[in-house]
C-alpha cells in the first residue's frame, strides 16, 4: 500500500502530466491469470490445504481466549480478521485525482486485500484507467501469511507484478514486467500491500519503531515504522482519533517518506495517508466512507 502511493506520486503533481493508480488481479500462474480467489486456493498445495484445516477453528479459540489476546500478539488474529471496506478522495492541495477503495475481506479459508484507485476528471477524459493491487492471505496459527500478490493497471501489461510464497520450499517467486525471479523468502518477508496489516498489529501491542522486509517490484526492501504520537483529524466520519505513523525505506532516500494516520476506534483502519517529496506533499488520500 505504501508504495501503491508512489504510483499516485508520480502523477498527482502540480504538471498533471500522468495520473497512475494502483490495480491489481490475482493470477493462477504468470501466463494464465484467474480471476478469483477461489480459483487461487484450488492451485495451493496439497501440504498448505492440510494446514488450512490445523487453523480454521483458530476464530473459535481466539473467542474463547480474547481477554489474553487482548494483551498479546495473538490480538492479531482475532482483531486483524475483521472485514472492512473503506473508500478515500485521492488528490494533494491542488486537485482532486479519483478515488480509492481499500478491503479486507474473507473468502472461505482465505483473506483478501485489496486496494483499487479510479481516476476522475482530467486523469479519467486523458484516457488513465483504473489500477488494482491485491494480497491474497492465509491464517498460519496467529498469523496471516501472504501467499499470492498482483498489481495490474487496465492493459499496460508492462505494468504487471505477480508473486507466489512458497513457505515449504522457503522461495519467493516473482514475475515483474514480463521477467521471472526467484529470491529466498524469509518468515517476516511481506508484500508490500499487506504491510499496513503488520502496521495494525504493532499498533495494538505498542511500539516506536519498527523494520519488516517487503517485496516490492522485483526486490526485496526494509521498511521502518516510526510513531510519531497521537492526533485528531477532522475526517467525513467527523473528529478522529488517530496515530501518526511515518514510513521509509532503510538506507534509501530521505526525501520521500509516506506519513498514515492509524484510528484506534474504528480498528486501526488507516483514515488519512500522505506522501512527501523534499518535503512537499504530492499526494493525499483522505477517508471518504466507513462500510457498515
Amino acid at each position: 500500500m505504501y508504495q501503491g502511493i508512489q504510483h499516485l506520486r508520480t502523477t498527482i503533481n502540480l504538471s498533471m502530466t500522468r495520473f497512475v493508480n494502483p490495480i491489481s488481479s490475482i493470477t493462477a500462474s504468470v501466463r494464465a491469470p484467474a480471476h478469483t480467489a477461489s480459483k487461487i486456493l484450488t492451485q495451493l498445495t496439497e501440504k498448505t490445504l492440510r494446514k488450512l484445516r490445523l487453523v480454521v477453528f483458530a476464530p473459535l479459540l481466539a473467542a474463547v481466549t480474547c481477554t489474553l489476546l487482548a494483551v498479546s500478539g495473538l490480538a492479531y488474529a482475532e482483531d486483524t480478521r475483521k472485514a472492512f471496506e473503506v473508500e478515500y478522495s485521492v488528490g494533494n492541495n491542488y486537485i482532486t485525482a479519483g478515488t480509492a477503495k481499500l478491503s479486507f475481506t474473507q473468502e472461505g479459508a482465505i483473506w483478501i486485500y485489496r486496494l483499487t484507485t479510479q481516476p476522475a476528471g482530467v486523469f479519467k477524459l486523458a484516457g488513465k484507467g483504473a489500477i488494482e493491487e491485491m494480497s491474497i492471505l492465509l491464517p498460519d496459527g496467529d498469523e496471516l501469511k501472504p501467499q499470492r500478490y498482483s498489481f495490474r493497471q487496465d492493459q499496460e501489461t508492462k505494468r504487471n507484478v505477480d508473486a507466489w510464497f512458497d513457505w515449504d520450499a522457503n522461495q519467493l517467486k516473482y514475475t515483474y514486467r514480463g521477467a521471472d525471479g526467484v529470491v529466498d523468502l524469509e518468515n517476516s518477508i511481506v508484500d508490500r500491500l499487506s504491510v499496513t496489516l503488520n502496521v495494525r498489529k504493532q499498533l495494538r501491542e505498542g511500539f516506536e519503531q519498527f523494520a519488516i522486509k517487503v517485496f516490492d517490484n522485483g526486490r526485496i526492501k526494509a521498511m521502518i515504522f516510526e510513531n510519531e504520537g497521537e492526533e485528531t483529524l477532522s475526517t467525513s466520519l467527523g473528529e478522529t482519533k488517530t496515530i501518526r505513523i511515518r514510513s521509509q525505506h532503510e538506507g534509501g532516500s530521505k526525501r520521500r517518506a509516506t506519513t498514515t494516520w492509524f484510528a484506534p476506534e474504528l480498528d486501526y483502519i488507516p483514515v488519512k495517508i500522505e506522501q512527501h517529496k523534499d518535503g512537499k506533499l504530492v499526494a493525499r488520500l483522505t477517508i471518504s466512507r466507513l462500510a457498515d
